[in-house]
């Protein structure tokens, strides 16, 4: 009987365990710290910028952008390199539930061509690839919607 109540007990840590790890995987944005962090590493684009109802997108694809800790942005491609800054403001803490006040907000003001993407923006889709933003100031306004992904 003790062996049995022993197995048992071994079955259900091990069973707790695995859902713990499958759901740590499932959510790789849950505070300030941890946005930096996989923001920081590699390059990103901006697959999607939809501007009143117009998709601009494509025209930023060529850039690589380098999000520093140092919350400077570097926008790049073969002949330009533009210099701006990042950083994330809101609720710090999980964001099991959305929507979530979390903002992320970019100024690339050394360039009149990325001013499409200056502002605070609403994070409304977070993965370890992809965040996803709607423009913060206009929530009940309009639909503009800003993607970037890591290439």
């Amino acid at each position: 009987m003790r062996k049995a109540k022993f197995c048992l007990l071994i079955l259900a840590a091990i069973s707790l365990n695995a859902c713990n790890t499958n759901n740590q995987n499932k959510s790789t944005f849950r505070t300030h710290s941890q946005i930096t962090e996989s923001f920081t590493s590699g390059a990103w684009y901006i697959s999607s910028l939809v501007k009143d109802g117009e998709e601009l997108g494509p025209k930023f694809s060529v850039y690589n952008l380098k999000f520093e800790p140092s919350n400077q942005l570097i926008a790049q491609d073969l002949t330009n390199s533009f210099k701006g800054s990042w950083s994330v403001s809101g609720i710090e803490g999980t964001d099991d539930r959305m929507p979530v006040d979390q903002h992320f907000i970019v100024s690339m003001k050394s360039s009149p061509f990325f001013s499409e993407i200056n502002g605070s923006w609403a994070i409304q889709e977070r993965t370890k690839w992809k965040l996803g933003l709607i423009r913060a100031d206009s929530h009940h306004k309009s639909n503009d919607h800003l993607v970037f992904e890591k290439r």
